[in-house]
């Protein structure tokens, strides 16, 4: 939900143990930025600008309970200051601290010990790490080495720090379990490192990186493991539950994810890289994924026997891999690559062994972008983008038929154009292609109509096994295309509420009825289940995603992602998510009474009894936790009874 703060620059936002309590810092733009702070008491539904002045902020942290507030600024816009409030943002007071380009800060959840770091801009201020036991009234500097600092956090009780750095120094990263009196270089990589972020009692660490993934440590920093499953894009910052079980990061473009995702979606065993395409079986089980790799490295073709449970690279010649086909059965398979970058023509391959063996056919090898075949693989047809010769655009391209599963291939009569996508009915005679605009054949390809669809980028088409339900996906930010449909085999269309605004691959069941947009810009992926009249989130994790299939009767469904992305698969009917974390309940005696406690979860819980563990007799405990904020748990005093007594907690 989109709160009512104005737009700006943001830099940083902090946030009390119980999320009621809000701060965020601006940083102060040529055009759109303010420069100030703003604080919500309401987790968001109110902001108020505070007394701060103007500044380039760059990093604020929050007490626990949210009353104590420290937020850093640099130079260029800013003057490098350290500022702290200790009435929730009411007023503001500058520090001792030295004027340097402050980047980030941290603080104890009580709000005394403090950690901030410098950057080293062009090697003109030496980048050092600061910390203060005083809420900020004086400051000391700590043996860190001099650097070009990024970002630091520390535990509740802000005495175990961890710093990362730039690339453009060593790319490293350091802790302390001090409070930054001594400081050990960790055993993880030399990166160009952006956020880091810990659990309350600092064990648990994420870090992460500018172009590349993530990295977790168990045991604060001393060994690290990358993530497979990261997300390779441009990451801002991240943030960590008190528990570290649960993660939000934000990236490049606006997006934010969150981590462990729990969503049905089946991330596949498969290397990230820029796939362009995939195709299926009709019954699912059959899987081939392309990939088009990047304008100096080609890429591979990856099939799968088992619905994407397991996936293997095939013996295809590594090329730029732009669409793939596939038969009914999953036997017969086309391939189709673009031009590189050199404007070199690629290849049709096919193979007739479900990508065991892969055969060049006589096609020309020119800029093909689509491909699509019978549900007997005997009738095939591809399209060409454009004829492209070092990057400049030289002409559109044609559309080729075959009749005879690939073994001589024929240009029809479709007039050339920016061809973007191809789809056929079941029986290879009605076939689908858009461009700028959207044709329909009925006899295979001899002729071809132009239907009354609106001018769009129509990235992809596609089409019910009869032929006469198709759908298409455009890029609604040029010109409002989103997805249009047609039951009358594309003799009129209309437009459907479907929210996606750059659909770059969309995909029908056999009948029509289930339809899925995968959408590029947005990374998500919408479906529909009444043949586009209303639409919903698939709940996808966020991607750049590139194509998506299914088997026929819409229930086993793979997607693809470029730029560095995965290949994910969801079956229907939806599996049950994985089990939450569960927080561990601890019990001391505190005088006369016994202090059961746990620390703050991600999820709500609640405190029960019940004074035999054979019975289900629990019962809520009345007295209700409360919020220590210097170790951020929960704490409910009981009082000693006869006999047993038993305690858990329940998840809300």
């Amino acid at each position: 939900m989109q709160t009512t703060a104005p737009s700006n620059l943001w830099n940083s936002v902090a946030s009390s143990a119980d999320g009621a309590k809000l701060v965020a810092a601006a940083e102060s733009g040529q055009f759109y930025g303010d420069g100030l702070i703003y604080t919500s008491p309401d987790s968001g539904t109110n902001w108020t600008q505070t007394s701060a002045p103007q500044n380039q902020w760059t990093s604020v942290a929050s007490s626990a309970d949210g009353t104590k507030l420290v937020a850093v600024s640099s130079f260029g816009n800013g003057d490098g200051t350290i500022h702290t409030s200790t009435n929730s943002g009411a007023t503001w007071m500058q520090t001792s601290a030295p004027l340097t380009s402050w980047l980030s800060v941290a603080s104890s959840s009580d709000g005394a010990r403090l950690v901030a770091a410098a950057s080293d801009i062009d090697h003109n201020y030496a980048g050092a790490i600061y910390t203060s036991v005083d809420s900020g009234a004086t400051w000391t500097q700590t043996s860190a080495p001099s650097n070009d600092w990024s970002s630091v956090t520390c535990s509740a009780d802000g005495t175990k720090l961890v710093a990362i750095t730039h690339c453009c120094n060593d790319g490293l990263i350091y802790t302390s379990t001090n409070s930054g009196v001594a400081w050990t270089q960790t055993s993880a990589p030399q990166n160009d490192w952006r956020s880091v972020a810990c659990s309350a009692d600092g064990t648990k660490l994420i870090a992460m990186t500018r172009w590349g993934p993530s990295y977790t440590s168990t045991n604060s920093g001393a060994t690290w493991t990358a993530n497979d499953s990261s997300l390779l894009v441009d990451s801002s910052c991240v943030a960590s539950s008190a528990d570290g079980s649960k993660l939000v990061a934000a990236v490049g473009g606006g997006r934010i994810y969150t981590s462990p995702y729990s969503g049905p979606w089946r991330l596949a065993s498969v290397p990230r890289t820029n796939w362009s395409a995939v195709a299926s079986s009709s019954d699912g089980t059959k899987l081939v994924a392309v990939a088009n790799g990047s304008p100096t490295w080609p890429g591979s073709i990856y099939t799968s026997a088992d619905s994407g449970a397991t996936w293997a690279e095939t013996t295809a010649p590594a090329n730029f891999w732009s669409a793939v086909a596939s038969s009914a059965g999953g036997t017969k398979l086309v391939a189709v690559a673009g031009s590189d970058s050199y404007g070199n023509g690629g290849p049709l391959f096919i193979s007739t062994n479900s990508g065991a063996a892969w055969t060049e056919t006589r096609a020309p090898r020119t800029n093909w972008i689509s491909v699509a075949c019978s549900a007997d693989g005997t009738k095939w047809v591809a399209a060409v983008s454009e004829t492209v010769s070092h990057g400049v655009y030289i002409s559109g391209g044609p559309i080729y038929s075959s009749t005879d599963s690939g073994a001589s291939w024929t240009p029809t009569s479709a007039p050339a154009t920016r061809w973007r996508a191809v789809a056929s009915s079941a029986d290879g005679s009605k076939l689908v292609a858009s461009g700028t605009g959207i044709f329909t054949s009925t006899d295979s390809g001899v002729t071809w109509t132009t239907t009354s669809a609106p001018f769009n980028s129509w990235w992809s088409v596609a089409s019910s096994a009869d032929g006469t339900k198709l759908a298409a996906s455009g890029n609604s930010i040029a010109s409002g295309g989103g997805v249009f449909t047609s039951i009358d085999s594309g003799v009129s269309w209309t437009q459907t509420a479907s929210p996606s605004i750059d659909g770059r691959s969309i995909v029908s069941s056999a009948d029509g009825t289930k339809l899925l947009v995968a959408d590029f810009y947005i990374g998500a992926i919408h479906a529909s289940t009444d043949s586009g009249a209303t639409w919903t989130l698939a709940n996808a994790p966020g991607e750049y995603w590139q194509a998506v299939a299914s088997s026929a009767d819409g229930n086993k469904v793979v997607a693809v992602a470029n730029n560095g992305g995965p290949i994910y698969t969801l079956q229907f009917p939806i599996p049950p998510s994985p089990p939450l974390h569960q927080p561990r309940l601890s019990m001391n005696r505190l005088g006369g009474s016994l202090d059961l406690s746990w620390l703050v979860p991600s999820t709500s819980f609640v405190l029960q009894q019940n004074p035999d563990l054979t019975t289900t007799n629990w019962m809520d405990v009345p007295t209700l936790p409360t919020l220590n904020f210097t170790n951020l748990h929960y704490e409910v005093a009981v009082s000693p009874s006869p006999g047993n007594r038993c305690y858990r907690l329940k998840q809300q």
